[in-house]
This record gives C-alpha cells, sequence and structure tokens, in this order.
C-alpha cells in the first residue's frame, strides 16, 4: 500500500489531506494562509505545521507522493516540508490544475478563482494556457474576496460616520468593535493580519446579503459583473471557444448565489453558450485526482470514489 498527500495553500488557508491507493482518506488538517505578500516565513511554517504536519501526524504513515499547489516557496518552506515527507516524491501544480481536476476530472476549462484574490485561468489539455488578473489586492484582484471586503468596509464607514448610505453593515462593522479605528488599530485586534482583517469582513458582507441590504447587494453583484468582464476579456484575447466551460472557484463564490446569477448574466450576454460549472469537491481533491491519472485508472467507478471520499473535506 502506498500513501499520498494533497495539499493546496493560498492567501486564507492551507488544506492538507492523506490518503491511500484506494483513495481513503486517512487524516486531513488546514491551517492558515500561506501568501508571502500577507504572512512572514515564520507564519507560513507554522501554518505548514498545523496542516501537512499535523495531517502527516495523525495519518502514522510514509508518505510517498506529495502533490500541491502553494503559493509560497523557498529554501527554508521546502526544507520544514521534508521533515514531514522526508521519503517523498514532490510534484507541484499551478492552482488552476487542482480546480479544473476537482470539478470536472480533466483540464481544458476556464478557472475563475475568487477567493481573497482573483485569478482567471485557462488551462488547455495540453501546452500552456493564459491568465487574467492575479495582480494582488494592493493594485487588482478585482471581485474577489479582498475587494468585496474592502468595499463593504467603506460602505460601513461612510454609514457610520453619516455621508454614506445607510447600511447594516455599519451595525455588524461596530459588532466586531466599538468603532471601526480599534478595529483596524487597536491593540485587542493585532493579532489579526491586516488583510484577513478586510477579507474577512466578507463574512459580515454574506450576513447583510442574506437580511436583504441593498448595499451589501450592490456590492456583491458589482464583484460578479468584474469576474464576468474579465472572464470575457481572456476568452476574447485567446480566441477560447465556448466549448470550454468556465469553473467558479474559490470561497469567495459563496458570499451570496447574486454574485454568480451577476457573473452568468453578465457572461451569457457575449458568450451564451459557455457552461458555468460549480465544483462539488474542494481544489484540495485535484491531487487525488492526478494520483489517478498518473496510475491509469481515472474510471467512473474512481471518480465516484473520490466523490464520496473527498466530498466535505
Amino acid at each position: 500500500m502506498a500513501y499520498y498527500i494533497t495539499y493546496d495553500g493560498g492567501g486564507t488557508k492551507i488544506k492538507a489531506v492523506v490518503f491511500d491507493d484506494d483513495f481513503n482518506v486517512l487524516s486531513y488538517k488546514t491551517g492558515g494562509g500561506i501568501n508571502g505578500n500577507f504572512y512572514k516565513t515564520e507564519d507560513i511554517l507554522n501554518h505548514i505545521d498545523m496542516s501537512v504536519g499535523e495531517a502527516v501526524r495523525e495519518a502514522g504513515v510514509s508518505i510517498d507522493v506529495s502533490y500541491s499547489v502553494m503559493l509560497a516557496g523557498g529554501e527554508e518552506i521546502d526544507k520544514r516540508l521534508k521533515q514531514y515527507l522526508p521519503n517523498a516524491q514532490f510534484k507541484r501544480f499551478g492552482e488552476q490544475y487542482f480546480n479544473l481536476l476537482s470539478a470536472k476530472f480533466s483540464l481544458d476549462g476556464v478557472s475563475v478563482i475568487c477567493g481573497t484574490g482573483v485569478s482567471v485561468i485557462w488551462q488547455p489539455s495540453e501546452g500552456r494556457g493564459a491568465i487574467m488578473g492575479g495582480m494582488g489586492a494592493y493594485i487588482g484582484d478585482e471581485g474577489g474576496g479582498y475587494y468585496m471586503g474592502e468595499h463593504a468596509i467603506r460602505a460601513a464607514i461612510q454609514s457610520i460616520r453619516g455621508w454614506g448610505r445607510q447600511t447594516v453593515l455599519a451595525d455588524l462593522l461596530l459588532e466586531l468593535a466599538s468603532s471601526p479605528s480599534k478595529y483596524f488599530y487597536g491593540r485587542e485586534f493585532s493579532h489579526i493580519p491586516m488583510h484577513m482583517k478586510i477579507s474577512g469582513f466578507t463574512r459580515q458582507l454574506k450576513t447583510a446579503c442574506n437580511m436583504g441590504d441593498p448595499v451589501a447587494l450592490e456590492i456583491v453583484a458589482d464583484a460578479g459583473g468584474k469576474l464576468a468582464l474579465q472572464t470575457i476579456a481572456l476568452y476574447k484575447q485567446h480566441e477560447i471557444p465556448q466549448s470550454v466551460p468556465a469553473v467558479m472557484n474559490g470561497g469567495a463564490w459563496k458570499t451570496s448565489p447574486i454574485i454568480k446569477e451577476r457573473f452568468a448574466q453578465i457572461l451569457h450576454s457575449v458568450f451564451p453558450d459557455i457552461e458555468i460549472i460549480t465544483p462539488l469537491l474542494e481544489p484540495v481533491a485535484g491531487g487525488a485526482v492526478t494520483n489517478a491519472i498518473e496510475r491509469g485508472i481515472l474510471n467512473v467507478e474512481t471518480k465516484n470514489i473520490i466523490i464520496k471520499n473527498f466530498k466535505g473535506v
């Protein structure tokens, strides 16, 4: 029996799953984000300990192959990973691979990634594709969690100060702290990275959307529109056929159904025949699919086993 680990790390979290030849999940753990733009190397190493390290420890097996998508890299990080995976063969992939494989069990798709940040990536079955976005929260990432959180916070503060539209986002911000300045600069919140304070406010935005708040719904609809415009631009610039589906990847898609509705509305106004896919599995399952492809056993039965064992992980 051989043993494998698949792990997927981005701006918000890193998730690690250990599985065996039969795709049984032996353990899975989650740690904090590993984006070097937001976290110090020491923090990234701690998050690897919490995810990869704890998953391997709990499984109690020696890992033969490591499948990963990692936004962070470097000598110290590689050294820490090898500490937990001393006998493993390391295989690293771009995030679009895990995203597409976990969604449609094959490549040749456009991964519309809406997490903390935003990237729209075309990955054909063979060869190199293309990317739109991915510029980072400070100068881009329109439509993502950071973008929505920032707009929601700005709307809340304007409402609190009395020069913006009334919105329940103001009350939700004040529930976090007695004033906006304390939430962002107060000592009691200093342990939370600034980007997490901003992107994490999408939880409050989701609550406001569920309450039918017009300001919140407009923010989310705007995000869906921005995602659609970037996707349309990618299809146009690279003459991608409409037979290539668009896959909605990333946690920020769950903020409200409005974001998906507006995305589909605008995308289909230009490209009516593009299929939009909502994945059943988290991207980390892409490592298991890759393993099945490498072993030549990706068939209907194997797909069903992976879906059963990895759904909810």
